[in-house]
């Protein structure tokens, strides 16, 4: 319920919470137009049912269209209705259009038809390694989403926790498969309360290295570039959040990583 301020999935775990919903999706979908040279006009959104990381596209102006792809249409339609304020009226929006169909399947369409996206989030589940799911996470599905990325195009999306015991693909098996695809992947992490963890994502461009900004640099494309500020994330979040402890960086195969300067 909304009081209650929850999602659980079948096996009991939290998806996301009420409480700090807004620090996992302003941090999974802000950094990507902070660092973007250019504008993203045309973004998908692969997963993402409650609708939280749609209201966060949209709270950049500059987007023209948004399609959010998410194979559950109860699980839509429940947070519509029982979870409005995590949407705020994101599926209203004139921009954004739901399908309700496979995140695969649509990149594939994608690919051959020759659409093209600024912009691509991944916001799924997490897999297990050999589980039908995983093929979400291999360098074969981050060719393909590269595929369907324009010029300059971005990806972002989570890569799970090392808190995460195996079987879950976990980050570093993610950025690894995703590495060859991309200019280069840049990690970065937040730690989520209700996850009770310290929560990794990506973020990457197709082409071309994402650069390295000072906190009020970043503040000052957010207040550009962003239609009211963030709740969570700001220039000294943004180096907090990309500036990884020196044991996470070595599993990610990143050393010397940094985001700041």
């Amino acid at each position: 319920t909304e009081a209650y301020g929850r999602l659980l999935s079948l096996d009991g775990m939290i998806q996301s919470a009420a409480a700090d919903e807004a620090q996992y999706h302003e941090s999974l979908v802000a950094p990507a137009f902070v660092l973007s040279q250019s504008a993203l006009r045309r973004v998908a959104i692969l997963g993402g049912g409650e609708g939280a990381t749609l209201r966060e596209v949209l709270r950049f102006p500059e987007v023209e269209r948004c399609v959010m792809i998410d194979i559950d249409p109860e699980l839509v339609a429940l947070c519509r209705k029982h979870l409005p304020t995590w949407s705020d009226g994101a599926f209203a929006d004139p921009r954004a259009e739901l399908r309700c169909e496979d995140a695969l399947s649509f990149l594939q369409r994608a690919a051959s038809s020759g659409e093209r996206f600024d912009l691509i989030v991944c916001d799924l589940p997490d897999a297990e390694a050999g589980s039908p799911l995983a093929q979400l996470y291999a360098t074969s599905f981050f060719e393909l989403l590269a595929s369907c990325l324009g010029p300059g195009g971005v990806y972002a999306g989570h890569v799970g926790s090392f808190q995460m015991a195996p079987p879950v693909l976990g980050p570093a098996a993610i950025v690894s498969a995703a590495a060859p695809c991309f200019a280069g992947v840049r990690a970065y992490s937040c730690f989520i309360p209700s996850f009770g963890a310290e929560w990794v994502f990506a973020v990457a461009s197709r082409d071309q290295e994402l650069p390295l900004l000072t906190a009020a640099e970043v503040d000052e494309r957010l207040a550009r570039r962003r239609d009211r500020p963030c709740r969570t994330y700001d220039g000294v979040t943004h180096h907090r959040l990309f500036s990884l402890p020196k044991p996470m960086r070595l599993a990610l195969g990143h050393p010397q990583a940094s985001a700041a300067r």
